[in-house]
């Protein structure tokens, strides 16, 4: 009796790791992902794919989308041209008007604050992707990171830079640049001293 009890606990224990592993396989996970399953996560999964049939069928595609992917709408030319800020300010918009709205149209704004959301996250990793983010004072290539304040280096010395929109670097005198943060696309976030004044 007690090795009949033993090597059923013991199958079942094979079978709960087969299914924990079948379950963890990467294969699995990506499926999960893709139909938006997790155990335990369903209600999130419905608020998710309410958001994205918002954004694909809704008022914001007759209006914005164009014919364009959610990726190339205008609202990543407006972030491109403000900020993440933009995107971020539309969401709080949305959800500061859900509170005075009755339920279905202030559902309806704050799936379209999740889409907003969504948008400033693309465009993140967009931008990440494009111009990865500096090291920290890596001496091979003299880049330093630069988290605001005053002018690091003499404001005659030339040096290059990176602002704040992503759009490459940029070279010229020290005094030129926005070294204190604004919080705006010229700000200064990382630079290189090309030329000491007074060096040839």
């Amino acid at each position: 009796m007690m090795r009949q009890r033993r090597r059923g606990k013991q199958q079942m224990l094979a079978k709960l790791n087969e299914v924990h592993e079948a379950y963890l396989s990467q294969e699995r996970v990506h499926q999960d992902m893709v139909a938006l399953r997790a155990v335990g996560y369903e209600s999130l999964a419905t608020v998710l794919k309410e958001a994205l049939f918002q954004a694909a069928h809704g008022k914001g595609a007759e209006r914005h989308a164009q014919g364009a992917p959610f990726d190339e709408q205008p609202m990543q030319q407006l972030i491109g041209l403000f900020g993440d800020g933009f995107a971020l300010g539309q969401a709080a918009k949305k959800m500061q008007e859900s509170q005075r709205l009755p339920h279905d149209r202030a559902r309806a704004e704050l799936l379209g604050a999740i889409n907003y959301i969504a948008g400033a996250v693309i465009a993140m990793d967009r931008r990440n992707a494009e111009h990865p983010p500096v090291a920290a004072n890596d001496s091979d290539i003299g880049w330093f990171s630069w988290g605001g304040g005053e002018c690091p280096v003499g404001l005659r010395d030339v040096v290059e830079v990176r602002l704040r929109d992503g759009n490459g670097s940029h070279t010229g005198k020290a005094s030129f640049f926005d070294w204190t943060h604004d919080h705006d696309l010229a700000d200064v976030v990382a630079y290189r001293v090309t030329r000491k004044a007074g060096h040839g």
